[in-house]
């Protein structure tokens, strides 16, 4: 059973007179120190501010929620006063995007497939009165917890442009709810007029794959064009796929690149364009 302490806020200062606004609700799930100092109570973060520090942020392995967490849930002010391990991983379907969340009936931390929403009364992420602070994504092998992300605050004011002097490192970018990342492969000598394809590991899951391009350099390096674009007359000149985890690049027979402008197998022939999840 939960136990509670209630503090008049109007008692930690000059105050005489206390008013219903003067109360806060502060719950212990691990237990209550009845003797709590000052500098504890002012570690309860005002509505809709969490501390709260999680172990395994910067890796793939199982986390829990550290002792000396603070956050606010529903209206109460919460402290962690040992780990907390979290429960439901067994229950989340693999290869899913999952959160974690705090359960209010239970006092317990749970993971979840039911993505929250926004609440502006509470300010912050909510499915009912069960507060939301991080997300993951379940492996398809079932075991790793993956892209470990904590949920931000929501705000009405959004960046349109902003100006990078020299370089942004950014292990992925976020768009509808997927974490997207970039890479960029050399394709190696290839001797286009003589050979038709040729085939080229690229080091990401095939299901991982969202966008793939092949761009092509002819042999004096003066000349730049996407392999599966299209001539003047409208005919595709080539073609990428990925298969068996290979992207296969395959020119067109008599097109643009079966020519001795491209058979020099002493350079890089030119560059794979993966966009991949994450």
């Amino acid at each position: 059973m939960a136990e509670y302490i209630f503090i008049n806020i109007s008692q930690l200062g000059n105050r005489t007179a206390a008013s219903n606004s003067d109360i806060m609700l502060i719950r212990s799930t691990g237990g209550i120190d009845s003797n709590i100092s000052i500098e504890d109570f002012l570690k309860i973060p005002i509505r809709g501010k969490v501390e709260i520090s999680l172990s395994n942020y910067d890796s793939d392995g199982a986390p829990v929620v550290k002792s000396g967490s603070v956050f606010e849930n529903n209206g109460v002010g919460l402290l962690l006063s040992g780990d907390a391990t979290p429960t439901g991983y067994a229950g989340i379907t693999v290869g899913t995007r999952f959160y974690l969340k705090y359960d209010e009936s239970e006092s317990e931390f749970v993971y979840t497939e039911t993505a929250p929403t926004w609440s502006d009364a509470l300010q912050g992420w909510y499915n009912g009165t069960d507060r939301y602070f991080f997300s993951m994504f379940k492996d398809s092998g079932g075991t790793l917890y993956q892209k470990k992300g904590f949920l931000l605050g929501q705000s009405k004011e959004k960046v349109k442009t902003f100006t990078v002097e020299e370089s942004l490192n950014a292990g992925s970018i976020n768009t509808d709810n997927m974490d997207l990342k970039t890479k960029v492969i050399e394709i190696g000598a290839w001797n286009m007029d003589s050979v038709s394809s040729v085939s080229v590991a690229v080091g990401v899951e095939q299901g991982q794959v969202r966008n793939i391009s092949a761009v092509i350099r002819n042999d004096p390096d003066t000349s730049l064009a996407f392999l599966a674009g299209c001539n003047e007359n409208g005919t595709l000149t080539g073609q990428v796929q990925m298969i068996s985890g290979n992207a296969l690049l395959t020119r067109r027979t008599g097109g643009l690149f079966d020519s001795t402008a491209y058979n020099d197998t002493l350079i890089n022939r030119g560059w794979i364009n993966i966009t991949y999840e994450g």
